[in-house]
């Protein structure tokens, strides 16, 4: 989600990705699967849309995020935000998946390493027992 800080440019990027369609708050919103009146609080910046929604508008309208100031960062070096905009709304489904695996992986706690020099002299031990 966005602060309340980003609102104003996310409500008029919003209205202007709309209106470079040609497209009313109804047809966005049946577009994007949401209802009119949440189209219309996005772009007043009473609510905002979560970044799978706004990547889906970007997509919908092809206007482009590119030179609008991002509510944080762009935290990847490697990878441009062009080609993150360009994606599908199934692909985006599948990166965000995929990454939350990823950020759930690294994100576990690294267990403690098995008492490996045990478990070998244990072994050497029975051998030599025989």
């Amino acid at each position: 989600m966005f602060s309340p800080a980003n609102s104003t440019w996310i409500g008029a990027w919003i209205e202007a990705a709309r209106r470079h369609k040609k497209w009313t708050q109804e047809v966005l919103a049946h577009e994007v699967g949401i209802s009119k009146s949440a189209v219309s609080h996005w772009e007043r910046g009473q609510t905002f849309p979560s970044v799978q929604q706004l990547l889906h508008v970007v997509y919908l309208t092809g206007y482009s995020l590119e030179g609008t100031p991002l509510p944080v960062a762009w935290p990847f070096k490697s990878i441009q935000l062009s080609r993150v905009t360009a994606l599908t709304p199934q692909q985006l489904h599948s990166l965000e998946v995929g990454l939350v695996a990823a950020l759930n992986a690294v994100e576990a706690p690294t267990p403690p390493p098995a008492p490996a020099d045990n478990i070998s002299h244990t072994r050497v031990r029975n051998v030599r027992g025989r």
